[in-house]
């Protein structure tokens, strides 16, 4: 994981101006980190994945948090004026 910080680190004020490398390694960082517990509990047997709550609870909290980012996403794109 550190080895992610310090890529994003670098590539975000790229990101931010607009380098098309740095955006598409950005996203890439992010999806994977952020995928990274739905993929544990695909892989892992349910009474360690349950013997953890707060596993599973960090777990809850970031679908939760993509399916929040996506829906304002979304609606941002239907309606550009609102932000």
């Amino acid at each position: 994981m550190i080895p992610l910080s310090f890529l994003t680190a670098y590539a975000a004020p790229h990101a931010v101006s607009g380098a098309s490398w740095a955006r598409v390694r950005v996203r890439v960082i992010a999806l994977s980190v952020a995928s990274l517990p739905i993929i544990l509990f695909a892989l892992m047997r349910t009474r360690y994945y349950l013997g953890a709550p707060l596993f599973v609870l960090g777990a809850a909290l970031t679908v939760i948090v993509l399916r929040r980012c996506w829906l304002l996403r979304s609606s941002n794109d239907r309606n550009p004026q609102m932000i």
